[in-house]
């Protein structure tokens, strides 16, 4: 078994953040989904213009938030039912406005390296020593 410590709990100092990132995978896509605060902090970050990305399944939030109508979004094939006021694209990542989305585990590199880029921060360093460039060939 494997154990996870979270370094903080879910606070107020989230809306100090820069971004906000949702995870995919079931069942916790709709745990943060059904959680309220979490939905808070989306429409909150939404209406700052703060950057906002989920992967996977993570779009759904988005969704429930009622910030990703008429917005392109990519999702984990099938979740892109469970999210019609947006506009689905079939890519790896998708940026709209202040919202990234990542399609799932393979586009987990690809999604990290736009929120660092959207975020000013270089990522040619770490992908060029994680040899991410001979994905992309």
């Amino acid at each position: 078994s494997i154990t996870i410590r979270a370094d903080e709990v879910l606070n107020d100092e989230i809306y100090n953040y820069d971004v906000v990132i949702l995870p995919g995978g079931m069942p916790g896509a709709s745990s943060l989904r059904s959680d309220q605060r979490v939905i808070d902090i989306l429409k909150d970050f939404n209406q700052k213009g703060k950057w906002i990305a989920a992967i996977c399944a993570g779009p759904i939030s988005l969704e429930k938030a009622g910030i990703i109508e008429n917005k392109q979004f990519t999702c984990y094939p099938g979740f892109e039912n469970e999210i019609p006021s947006g506009i689905y694209q079939d890519s790896f990542t998708c940026i709209d406005q202040n919202i990234i989305t990542g399609r799932g585990p393979a586009a987990a590199l690809e999604f990290a390296y736009t929120i660092l880029e959207k975020l000013g921060v270089s990522s040619t360093n770490i992908s060029q020593a994680m040899q991410y460039h001979y994905l992309k060939k």
